[in-house]
């Protein structure tokens, strides 16, 4: 009796030991399962994120050239419109001239943006070596002062500015002015370099052509 009982517990605990290890087993092929399609979905997860970023920096680079595009385009048709007006002045003596004198205040109070024209006038026509400066009088401190591009535009390294030109030349360039300097005077001066008798000066009243669409200096 003792034998039979110990042969049928045996029995059933080899029984029962048999099922918890397959179910252990499965238990193990399920959670490895489960594990690869976790790692599956969070490797989806990063690869979609990667190409949000991606094309999120793609977005951005775009808009980027396109508003540069916008930018230069704008910039192209305002020159084109100038250089067709400037042919269209054919009443102007031999010699050079200045058009277009603009200075356009920025959202820095002492920073402006200046341009003008250079155009050489005449029945033969050749490149000419050109020199140009330009002064701004005012005040500072009580006192009279003046400056000159080497002065105020820090892309300028000497006086007078040396430049060659046909036709015309556009020059630009930012005026960075003293903290507490008030320009009153702004006096533009051009002379081809072979012929100094044909230098050429320009005063210009400084409230009058600040902020203006473009001064004629003939």
């Amino acid at each position: 009796m003792g034998l039979f009982v110990f042969c049928l517990g045996f029995f059933l605990g080899s029984r029962y030991f048999s099922v918890e290890m397959s179910t252990r087993k499965q238990v193990l092929v399920e959670s490895q399962e489960q594990q690869e399609q976790l790692d599956q979905q969070t490797a989806e997860l990063i690869r979609l994120r990667v190409i949000s970023e991606v094309d999120q920096q793609a977005l951005e680079r775009l808009q980027h050239s396109s508003a540069l595009f916008d930018q230069r385009l704008s910039t192209q048709r305002e020159e084109l419109m100038l250089y067709r007006k400037l042919l269209k002045i054919d009443s102007v003596e031999d010699g050079l001239h200045v058009f277009n004198l603009t200075i356009t205040p920025t959202e820095s109070p002492s920073l402006f943006v200046y341009s003008f024209v250079i155009r050489q006038s005449g029945a033969t026509l050749k490149t000419v070596s050109v020199d140009y400066n330009m002064l701004i009088e005012g005040q500072l401190d009580g006192g009279p002062v003046s400056y000159s591009l080497v002065d105020l535009d820090v892309a300028i390294d000497a006086v007078p500015v040396n430049t060659k030109l046909k036709y015309f030349r556009l020059i630009e360039g930012k005026l960075q002015l003293p903290e507490g300097f008030v320009p009153q005077k702004l006096e533009l001066r051009v002379r081809p370099v072979k012929k100094p008798a044909g230098r050429r000066v320009w005063t210009f009243d400084w409230f009058q052509i600040k902020g203006q669409p473009g001064m004629l200096a003939e």
